[in-house]
């Protein structure tokens, strides 16, 4: 069952990771909204929100298309900028709880999708496969996408 499972995982992740890179941007942003409030208590417990609070502050101060070229780069692991270079140096919980508190602010005081956002078919058949995975899975998945 543990190899179903590995398999499973992998097969989430290729998923991803063939998406377009704003279409990963779109799938991050929908999954922590809807398991927002599960992610932090069950999963972060190892790190505090504040070891990533400045970068998310940093990210809230750009311009939209600066924070959308930012969240670009911390998906592929490019880019220079401060921000960058300490999600580089961050452990995976921290990862975690950076895009928990950037997915808080989708919207407000980060840039949200456009409101006339359409799904593609990919993306949407990548969030069915996710959507029929356990809970432990979901963050084994973001643990290896962030």
């Amino acid at each position: 069952m543990k190899s179903n499972n590995t398999n499973e995982l992998s097969q989430s992740v290729t998923a991803f990771k063939n998406l377009p890179l704003d279409e990963q941007l779109a799938a991050l942003a929908l999954i922590y909204t809807e398991v927002a409030g599960s992610i932090i208590p069950a999963t972060l417990k190892a790190t505090s929100p504040e070891v990533s609070k400045n970068s998310v502050t940093l990210i809230e101060e750009m311009s939209q298309p600066e924070q959308l070229l930012t969240l670009r780069d911390l998906l592929i692991g490019a880019g220079s900028s401060p921000v960058t270079l300490e999600y580089q140096s961050l452990d995976t919980n921290s990862r975690l709880a950076m895009w928990y508190q950037l997915g808080q602010r989708l919207g407000s005081s980060i840039a949200a999708m456009p409101s006339d956002y359409t799904i593609s078919s990919a993306l949407a058949d990548f969030l069915t496969l996710l959507k029929a995975t356990d809970f432990e899975h979901l963050v084994s998945f973001l643990s290896n996408v962030v």
